[in-house]
Formats: C-alpha cells, structure tokens, sequence
C-alpha cells in the first residue's frame, strides 16, 4: 500500500515538474484542439478591431493529402479561411479544396539564422524570407523556438522591410493563417495573435496584453488612442503625440517581438515628436508611463 501511495505521489510531482508538451508540434494537429485568438482589422482606417476566434474544423483528405480545415468565428470578412497540413517541418496551405490552385508553403521550422524561402504572402502570391535570429520563448511551462522572419512589404527597390516571428507549435504572432488575409503594401490591415489555447488550457499570451478577447482592457491598461492624438499612423518617420496629460511621465516603444526599441522622458511638453524614420516598417506598441497606469497604443511604420 505504501508503495502505491509512493507512485501516486510521484506521478503527482512529475505531473508538476514537466513541462507542458501540448502543441509542441511544428504546428498543431487535430488532437490538439487548437484555439487561436487573433485581432485586427480588415481596414485600419475604418478603426474597426475585433477579436477572431480561429479553430479546426476537421480533417479531410483531398489532392492527395490530408488536410485540416480552419474556421473561424466571427468569419473572416474575406470568405477565406484555409487548409493546412505539416510534413518534415514544413506547414503548406490551400485556400480553398480545388486542386487546381496553388498550395503554398506558409512555414519551414528547418530553417537556420541566414536561411531564405520561398513562402505564401498576400493570398496569390508568393515571396522571399529570410531567418535573421532564432531563439527560445517559454511560455506556460512550454519552451518554443522563436523564428524572426523578414520579408519586403511591395517591390524591391521601393519595398520595405518588414519583420513577422514563427513560433513552433503556434505560428506566426501577426497571424498564424497569414495568407488568408492581405498583409501588403497598401493593405491598410493590422493583426495580432492574442492567445493560443490548446482543450481549453492557454499556452500562449500576447506579451503586450492580459486579455485573450479584446486588445486593451485591465485595471492598469488603457488605450493610448482614447486620450490623445497620435498622427500621422500609419506614419512615414515622424509621429507626434499630441495632448498628453501633465502626469505624463515617459514614452516608451517597442516592436513585435516586445523588445524596447525607443524611449522618450517627457518634460513638460505634452505634444511630443517621434523620429521613427530609421525605423523598419512593421508593427510598433507605443506606451506612456503615467503614474500606476500604463496608456498603450499601436503605430504602424511604413
């Protein structure tokens, strides 16, 4: 008996110890009854964001394979959700079940810092990224490789380079289904990945958020764009942040991967001026420190 109790108990402290393996495919599979809870908007002008809930819906072979529809809830605006499957680490993705269109590769997690592929972006099309750091993320006992991608948003010379992070087992933190939805010059769009559920248990947090439903909510979290003016976003180079608060302490401003990229001490001046003109183009979170309370906003660079 006093075995039995000792093997329980075990078990139990192993239970704790080990890290949690769910989704630590290259990508999820069906068994892991993946979740991913992704915001944004189809037109950024129209300042229009919502959450989308983003799931399997089943399995179904066709072309030869076997894929795994997504769906998701709200849908898409665009009517373009996808099929996905995974082979010796590589992620490919149909738009639609005719095998007359093209599959495209969406990811390759056998890529080394240097490497470049040939990958979907922009629904039709197709484009160079190249590896420029990998790491390792742990989240929620779960410990990923990080991929930093970098693509040129438009047509070499007059493109821009723009930066997109794969996680293993999850996907692109922009948006996990990327080429279902426009991420290219002139697109005016804007997502994130909030939260990755796999049955229900969160495996993966926005860094910049503490909710898996909308953007900016909590008690010490605000949305920046509520109080002030911020113009012109998206924006070229120069950024002015226009009637900040006299309590107004620092702006700070950090990329997609929540690296600290800027940082201004405010002195009296509640119209401050940002140069992000040597800054790549992509996806920047601009935050006032104001006391307890942290004001947060997106900026887009060009």
């Amino acid at each position: 008996m006093k075995l039995v109790k000792y093997l329980v108990l075990f078990v139990m402290l192993w239970g704790v110890m080990t890290p949690d393996s769910r989704g630590q495919n290259c990508f999820p599979v069906l068994s892991d009854n993946p979740t991913w809870n992704v915001f944004g908007t189809d037109n950024f002008w129209s300042q229009i964001f919502l959450t989308r809930n983003y799931s399997y819906e089943k399995d179904t072979a066709f072309c030869g394979e076997t894929y795994l529809k997504v769906s998701a809830v709200p849908a898409s605006l665009s009517g373009v959700i996808g099929y996905v499957r995974e082979a010796n680490k590589k992620v490919y993705i149909r738009l639609g079940n005719d095998c007359a269109d093209k599959e495209f590769l969406l990811y390759d997690f056998s890529l080394s810092i240097g490497d470049t592929v040939t990958c979907a972006y922009d629904q039709l099309d197709s484009t160079q990224f190249w590896a420029v750091d990998i790491d390792t993320i742990t989240q929620f006992g779960v410990d990923r490789k990080r991929f930093v991608m970098n693509y040129y948003m438009g047509t070499p010379p007059f493109a821009i380079v723009v930066g997109m992070a794969w996680i293993e087992g999850i996907g692109s933190t922009t948006h996990p289904f990327y080429p279902t939805v426009c991420l290219s010059d002139n697109c005016e769009t804007y997502y994130e990945l909030l939260c990755y559920d796999s049955s229900g248990v969160q495996l993966y947090q926005n860094t910049f958020t503490s909710t898996c439903d909308s953007f900016y909510v909590g008690i010490e979290e605000n949305d920046l764009s509520a109080v002030v003016s911020i113009y012109p976003n998206p924006t070229t180079g120069l950024i002015t942040v226009a009637g900040l608060p006299e309590e107004a302490e620092k702006i700070t401003v950090y990329n997609v991967l929540g690296e600290l990229v800027h940082d201004v001490e405010l002195s009296g001046s509640n119209n401050p001026v940002l140069d992000l003109t040597g800054f790549p183009g992509g996806l920047y979170h601009l935050q006032v420190l104001q006391g307890e309370t942290t004001l947060t906003s997106r900026i887009i660079k060009l």
